[in-house]
């Protein structure tokens, strides 16, 4: 009978752990973006590989590598292994005490080698140091998991509990063994017991490690599987999958029922043209020319026909996919008909909200003109005749030198002259603020003029302006609304361009007349104007649109700042005379 040495045991041994450190390694490199601590088990694996190789060699390299060191990195390398545990169960703790551990017991088994030589003390050491990590994975997996994954770990739990039984069993027979070994590889038959039944266990707590990672990987697997069903069902969209091939239903959710009207029953092996869901088929072929274009469509808007026949707008999105080596579409229908309804009532309630605006802003303008002539032609005409009634009556009495009249009756002819005086010019002032005079009298083209050369005076910024038009004709009310568009323009150039020159054009291109106003200016960042919130650009361009007019912005930080405005011009007119009555096209409001 051949006797086996435990050299011979502890080659083997490092045989099956180098075997054990390439089955976790692949382990880790399969689960590596999925899990957490693997990478630590791998590395328990390679310290146990160079425990158990540095081990077999000694004799052959010095004591204090083949023995302290050796056995220093096989706790080192089980610790390293607990961690990893943690890890991956998602029960990280203080590793500070366990690390003060592997310190006193590289210590103690330092002194108990060159300073007070004692195997058997050793062997103890490595006992206590064993039990107490394996006895904390043991607790680990078996007491501390509380989740619906603690029966994954289970059987890697009683493997530690058989090693900790072991370590216990050394621990026993170093107090009750009178027979203790004093040359490691030429112990007892109790040490080739161990180091079988480390190698033993050591084999056991590879497979079921690899029966943990893979019974949580299908854990995992068959959890997103059930919550990705239950999203796939309970979506509030119609979500259909269809074989790429031949166009025929794969599988259907409830909501394809709700909004089309066809069960899973009844859709699934048929194509969604036999279906009748698309109201133009046409639809259909540019919708898959996309997906083949790109392998994705986005909230593309289609027309739908349900299964009673009945019409909706849909918003339709698709992805090819892969399923089981299979080239499919995965496609969400979102029905958005009562969207486009509240839509179109909005613009029609903006149109109309926006035509009574423009209404009021005409009878406004309107209002003001009126009231302003009738200031000029009654009230101003009047005051003017008392204050010359006044002068001629304060000249007759100094003609007639009437001794008899006296000294307070000439102050206050005077200061009747000077309150009559003052009453025409409040009265002037107050219809000019009526009604802009020189836009009143000269017409806007003019009146642009004139404003650029009292704004080049008082800002010190020069102004290009270009017209072919030698002057534009438009409604009292146009005239007024784009006057002040474009003092408010001139007026944030002023204020916070920081300019040096302004350019501006008018002109009519078409039944369009443009208005482009252009600085050099520091301009500013246009991406985070997502809604135009400052009131005076709001106002500007609100009373462009109640013009029918269009406003345009363009800016960008360092690049000054473009205004663009368009509004409705009709360039017919109708000669009466020498007088020119300009056509436009306005919403009728009656």
């Amino acid at each position: 009978m051949i006797e086996l040495d435990l050299r011979t045991v502890f080659f083997n041994f490092l045989l099956t752990s180098f075997v054990c450190l390439t089955v976790v390694f692949f382990l880790w490199y399969q689960a590596r973006n999925r899990f957490k601590g693997i990478e630590y088990l791998v590395l328990d694996m390679f310290f146990q590989v160079l425990c158990v190789g540095l081990i077999f060699l000694r004799g052959y390299i010095s004591k204090f590598i083949s023995i302290d060191v050796a056995n220093t990195f096989g706790v080192t390398g089980a610790l390293l292994g607990f961690i990893g545990l943690e890890y991956f169960a998602d029960k990280k703790s203080n590793q500070l005490y366990n690390i003060i551990l592997i310190v006193v017991f590289f210590v103690v088994h330092t002194y108990f080698t060159y300073v007070n030589s004692n195997l058997a003390i050793r062997n103890l050491n490595s006992a206590i140091v064993y039990l107490i990590i394996c006895s904390q994975c043991a607790w680990l997996l078996l007491r501390r998991l509380t989740s619906i994954f603690s029966r994954i770990y289970f059987h890697v739990g009683v493997i530690f509990v058989l090693f900790s039984i072991v370590n216990i069993a050394r621990i026993c027979y170093f107090f009750f063994s009178d027979n203790l070994s004093l040359d490691y590889f030429h112990g007892r038959g109790f040490d080739m017991f161990v180091v079988i039944s480390y190698q033993t266990l050591f084999l056991l707590l590879v497979f079921f490690l690899t029966l943990m990672v893979n019974k949580r990987l299908l854990t995992d697997i068959s959890t997103q599987e059930e919550k990705f069903s239950k999203a796939f069902h309970s979506a509030p969209y119609a979500i259909l999958l269809a074989r790429l091939s031949d166009g025929k239903i794969v599988e259907v959710n409830d909501g394809f029922k709700r909004i089309l009207g066809y069960n899973a029953m009844e859709a699934t092996g048929k194509t969604t043209e036999g279906l009748h869901i698309w109201a133009n088929i046409a639809d259909r072929a540019h919708f898959i020319e996309l997906l083949n274009e790109t392998g994705a469509a986005s909230n593309v808007e289609f027309s739908f026909q349900k299964k009673s026949g009945e019409r909706i707008m849909g918003e339709i999105s698709g992805e090819i996919i892969n399923v089981n080596n299979e080239q499919c579409t995965l496609t969400v229908i979102n029905d958005i008909t009562d969207k486009k309804i509240a839509e179109r009532k909005l613009v029609e309630s903006q149109g109309l909200l926006r035509r009574f605006a423009s209404h009021l802003q005409n009878v406004g303008e309107e209002e003001k003109v009126l009231l302003a002539d009738r200031i000029d032609n009654e009230l101003n005409q009047t005051l003017a005749a008392l204050k010359m009634d006044i002068g001629l009556l304060k000249k007759k009495v100094v003609d007639k030198d009437f001794q008899l009249i006296s000294d307070d009756l000439f102050q206050k002819l005077d200061r009747a002259y000077d309150i009559a005086g003052e009453s025409l010019a409040n009265s002037v002032k107050l219809m000019s603020g009526l009604r802009h005079e020189v836009l009143h009298l000269m017409g806007f083209t003019e009146a642009v003029k004139l404003f650029i050369s009292e704004f080049e005076l008082n800002n010190q910024i020069q102004c290009e302006f270009n017209s072919p038009e030698p002057d534009v004709q438009l409604q009292q009310n146009e005239s007024t609304v784009l006057f002040k568009v474009f003092q408010s323009a001139m007026a944030n150039i002023a204020q916070h361009s920081k300019a040096t020159e302004v350019s501006l054009s008018l002109q009519v291109v078409g039944s369009k007349l443009l208005f482009e106003i252009t600085d050099d200016g520091i301009g500013f960042n246009f991406a985070d104007l997502v809604e135009i919130k400052s009131t005076g650009l709001m106002l500007m361009r609100e009373s462009v649109l109640l013009l029918e007019g269009q406003f345009e912005l363009k800016t960008a930080p360092g690049e000054g700042t473009t205004i663009k405005i368009s509004i409705p011009y009709d360039s017919r007119t109708i000669q009466d005379g020498s007088q020119q009555v300009m056509s436009f096209d306005r919403p009728n409001l009656n």
